[in-house]
């Protein structure tokens, strides 16, 4: 998994302009930043690699007045000049924040029927979100991303958010 940093300071504030401020110039500058740590870290071959993204919820699209992840691809697959292509769609399901983990839906995500098992068979997968909070989205992502048979998948994110886990034991701690 390749990320920019943590779900604080900056990276939170650009975040939430991309996500709820219907600023899809956000996306430029968090997208080439994106893309340069990938460039060092993945180090992906233009041959061989393809850029995706997370779909929101095609309410939320229209309410928000952007795809704030494809947003993200598109500017990513234009810097490492990678083709960035729609392989996944939301399922229409309510969204899963803010809900108990028992009434959460349990799939909200599936491949696009244009793309059928097997067709990405010996490519590499960049599958792009903004914020990384439980892995619950992305690992459905890659569930539905292994049908068509990529060689890897890798993420990448702009935030990973704070476990609140990870900051009780630190409390903890002496």
């Amino acid at each position: 998994m390749v990320r920019l940093g943590e779900f604080s300071g900056d990276l939170r504030r650009m975040v939430l302009e991309l996500k709820y401020g219907a600023r899809p110039e956000v996306a430029e500058d968090l997208g080439r930043e994106l893309a340069e740590a990938i460039a060092r870290e993945a180090m992906p071959d233009p041959a061989s690699t393809v850029v995706t993204a997370v779909p929101g919820a095609s309410w939320r699209v229209w309410h928000r007045g952007v795809d704030h992840a494809w947003e993200l691809a598109r500017v990513v697959g234009h810097s490492l000049h990678l083709p960035a292509v729609k392989l996944l769609v939301h399922s229409g399901a309510p969204p899963r924040s803010g809900r108990e983990a028992t009434e959460r839906p349990d799939r909200t995500l599936r491949h696009r029927r244009d793309w059928p098992a097997g067709s990405m068979v010996g490519l590499r997968l960049l599958l792009l979100d903004d914020v990384l909070t439980t892995g619950t989205t992305a690992r459905e992502a890659v569930r539905c991303l292994r049908r068509l048979r990529p060689l890897e998948i890798v993420v990448g994110v702009i935030a990973v958010a704070p476990d609140p886990r990870r900051r009780s034991k630190a409390a903890d701690s002496p």
